[in-house]
């Protein structure tokens, strides 16, 4: 989803630069990716016009599907990876690969093991799991580490690059889905991004010593939003904007004001960024604070990518008071008005439920 708008922007650039004034693109007619390149294209110069062969009659009478252009393609000898056999639609990237038509188009039948690139079969992948560490800076990831390999990154390329090729031997990121297009028609697709499943989990991981708990909710709220407009193709909208100065912050620091933080936390990835977040001391109230930094330890093993330690020096964990051992300071006779004042709604609910089962009142 994120690739179209990159790829629409980069065309809105190239028209400017040679002085074009279409653009066009060889997205479907029922499909999201027409909308996600022509809404870009809308919202970085809207006096540009799209040129879309598959919503011209002329070209979608001819080629009524994937078999008519396969043909085509074999009379003029034009080399494609898909054959009538496996008409898969395959989109790859660095961050996944997607698969849409052929045989998936039934959604009671299986995906083909022979079908997947970028991952091995979850039941033929090593019995050994696999152990990497991944640091983070600002809600970056600025270094990864498998210390079973000698592996120790810290450029953000080779740590993706390095996340999809374990993840992917491991059999980490397979996804099966029936999504709801934009369009309004219900699709079958299945995805690969072994990386990203690794470089989500570890995040969550560290996010969930660091952050605050209403601002994790809050970030909720805001992920789910974000996911629609990037589905949807409003990535240059007004509400993306806002929704990503909010996740922005929610990542990065305390008590700074002002859209400044977006650029900070992208330059917030090098190795010495990252090393300083491991000895960083707690600083003064009231003082600017880096949020989601630390690290996590991620187990890969059969298709599942798992956290199984974290660590963070802005840990917002406290083991004396969460520990069963020692009070650590907190009273446990404070739960007992904490309790009693939280529950005063739902006593008032009962009640009311039993007058009216009694005919005491009406409802």
């Amino acid at each position: 989803m994120p690739a179209r708008p990159c790829i629409a922007k980069r065309a809105v650039e190239i028209a400017h630069k040679e002085g074009c004034g279409f653009v066009a693109h060889g997205a479907t007619g029922k499909g999201n990716d027409q909308v996600r390149f022509e809404l870009t294209f809308a919202a970085l110069d809207p006096t540009l016009q799209a040129i879309v062969p598959w919503r011209d009659p002329a070209f979608y009478n001819r080629f009524k599907g994937r078999s008519d252009l396969l043909e085509y393609a074999a009379a003029r000898g034009v080399p494609v990876v898909q054959t009538k056999a496996k008409p898969y639609s395959m989109d790859e990237n660095m961050m996944h690969i997607s698969y849409e038509a052929g045989i998936l188009e039934d959604p009671s039948s299986a995906a083909p093991p022979e079908m997947f690139r970028m991952t091995v079969d979850p039941r033929k992948a090593p019995d050994t799991p696999a152990l990497v560490t991944v640091h983070f800076h600002r809600g970056l990831p600025c270094r990864l580490v498998n210390k079973a390999d000698g592996t120790d990154l810290s450029d953000p390329l080779a740590i993706y690059m390095y996340a999809n090729k374990i993840g992917g031997a491991h059999g980490v990121g397979r996804v099966d889905v029936v999504e709801n297009r934009f369009v309004g028609i219900k699709s079958r697709g299945v995805y690969e991004c072994p990386g990203a499943e690794l470089l989500r989990q570890a995040h969550i991981g560290v996010e969930g010593l660091t952050m605050d708990r209403e601002v994790f909710r809050l970030r909720d709220t805001l992920a789910a939003r974000f996911a629609d407009l990037c589905y949807n193709g409003f990535w240059f909208s007004p509400e993306m904007e806002f929704i990503l100065h909010g996740v922005t912050k929610s990542q990065e620091v305390r008590g700074d004001g002002g859209g400044g933080g977006r650029s900070r936390a992208r330059r917030g990835g090098g190795s010495g960024a990252c090393a300083a977040s491991q000895t960083l001391s707690p600083p003064p109230p009231n003082r600017p604070t880096q949020r989601v930094t630390g690290s996590a330890d991620i187990s890969l093993y059969k298709g599942k990518a798992s956290i199984v330690a974290r660590s963070s020096p802005l840990s917002l964990y406290n083991p004396h008071i969460a520990s069963m051992d020692a009070q650590g300071g907190w009273n446990p006779a404070d739960s007992t008005g904490f309790i009693r004042i939280n529950g005063v709604r739902l006593k008032a609910h009962t009640r009311r439920e039993r007058e009216i089962a009694a005919g005491k009142v009406v409802a």
